[in-house]
């Protein structure tokens, strides 16, 4: 039950009652779209083309198989598969796999490229818009994009016209790669995920340990109710007269902070070693690590250690709004330190909690 292999233009074949009629112009051996073609096999070295195309065998061709319905009992071969339902109770392999309608197989579907215009069901005979996955243990497994840094790619395509707007990535070249959400617009990566846990947010360098990266350098929201800053370093704090002149050395210069959106809390601790000069004006601490918000002038801090002053300790610290620097003070009624109240051998260990510009 075979066509002929080498057929003329206009040749005809009669294959169980039913009348082929060969075309040389379509390469393919075509019968009226009304008629339906129940055949145990039908094996061609060219195309079928039919309304429908039915067997309890296998349907095979080295060309396309065409049809309004592609249902065969066995496997389903051919370059390419086009029809509005593609059914068969075992395999269906080809090069191209194109219908508007179902492809069911009980087996696997092998091709180079399935085009489906409407649903893709995985386990599931009733599948939902777009693709549905109804296996215990199933997966969905992207393919990497190249053997270097490129990992597995789901691209995902804006409403207007369905370009790429997002999408989502495995890179790096090692046992140990991160997953990436990749703005394509932007051309850049706004947030990933290594291997330790650690989220790294857009700009910043992804550490190690569990955790949120935020960028080095801050990118601040306008919305006041995004956290869009977190830091952890060190600063070295000074001693300075508000009218110069004022010198010494240092023992100990030391200092820490920790900054969550504008809300910054330094540590300090410092130790004079030999005072030169008093200056003139009053006395302040410079050098934070952020300036203070402008508009801040209410007192804050706490004095941990206040010793070895030449009369009274300052023990109580002012912020100098718009700037990096605190004034340092004798009471809470504003009565400024100044230079003169210095002395080598001073100890000044204290927290400051305030708002940054930024």
């Amino acid at each position: 039950m075979a066509f002929p292999t080498s057929p003329t233009n206009g040749q005809q074949a009669n294959i169980n009652g039913i009348t082929y009629t060969y075309s040389s112009a379509a390469t393919a051996w075509t019968v009226s779209t009304s008629v339906s073609n129940t055949f145990v096999s039908i094996n061609v070295s060219n195309n079928v083309n039919s309304g429908n195309v039915l067997a309890t065998g296998v349907i095979s061709a080295t060309g396309n198989i065409t049809g309004g319905n592609v249902l065969g009992g066995a496997n389903v071969n051919a370059t390419t598969h086009t029809g509005t339902t593609v059914s068969v109770s075992a395999n269906v392999t080809g090069g191209n796999l194109l219908t508007s309608g179902l492809i069911s197989a009980t087996g696997n579907i092998s091709a180079n490229n399935a085009t489906f215009t409407s649903n893709l069901g995985i386990g599931t005979t009733s599948s939902a818009a777009g693709i549905s996955l109804d296996v215990l243990g199933g997966e969905i497994k992207a393919g990497r994009i190249d053997s270097n840094n490129e990992g597995g790619q789901v691209s995902f395509g804006r409403a207007t016209d369905n370009a790429t707007a997002w999408y989502l990535d495995v890179y790096g070249n090692t046992s140990t790669p991160s997953l990436r959400f990749v703005d394509v617009g932007a051309g850049a990566v706004s947030m990933g995920i290594n291997s330790s846990g650690a989220v790294a947010l857009r700009g910043a360098v992804s550490a190690t340990g569990v955790g949120i990266t935020f960028p080095a350098t801050q990118s601040a929201s306008s919305n006041a109710n995004t956290l869009d800053d977190y830091e952890e370093g060190t600063w070295t704090p000074a001693i300075t007269t508000s009218g110069g002149g004022f010198s010494t050395t240092y023992n100990i210069q030391s200092g820490t902070y920790v900054k969550v959106g504008r809300l910054v809390t330094v540590w300090l601790n410092i130790v004079v070693g030999t005072k030169s000069a008093s200056g003139s004006g009053y006395l302040q601490l410079t050098g934070l690590p952020f300036n203070i918000a402008s508009g801040i002038s209410e007192f804050g801090g706490s004095v941990g250690m206040s010793y070895l002053w030449s009369s009274n300790p300052c023990i109580c610290i002012q912020p100098s709004s718009g700037t990096s620097s605190v004034i340092l003070n004798y009471t809470f009624t504003n009565n400024n330190c100044s230079g003169t109240d210095i002395t080598s051998g001073s100890y000044f260990r204290a927290t400051v909690t305030y708002q940054s510009d930024a």
